[in-house]
């Protein structure tokens, strides 16, 4: 019988740092241009707590990007038949109606 390797690190998301690689990057971009911009050399502060909010993040769940962009591009309800006027309907009653991120 044939046996594959299987090689764990290709199916887990890239870090750096511990965090998701494109959120890490997006963080360390905008810290820098920040402390570019205005000269605060206290700004960084507040970003190395969001990278260590980052890799918790990660560390919780390593897909919690993706499966917030699935969530949030999912429709309210389902409605299996299209139509010329469709309207984006409230979500039911305990599905994160009426709550404000």
């Amino acid at each position: 019988m044939r046996k594959n390797p299987f090689y764990r690190s290709l199916n887990l998301v890239e870090t750096a740092g511990g965090a998701e690689k494109s959120l890490a990057v997006l963080n360390f971009t905008l810290g820098l241009a920040f402390v570019y911009a205005t000269k605060i050399l206290w700004l960084p502060i507040p970003f190395a707590f969001m990278h260590i909010f980052l890799r918790w993040l990660t560390k919780k769940d390593p897909f919690i990007r993706k499966s917030y962009i699935k969530y949030n591009r999912m429709s309210d309800r389902l409605d299996p038949w299209p139509s010329q006027n469709m309207k984006k309907a409230w979500r039911p009653e305990g599905f994160c109606r009426g709550i404000m991120w």
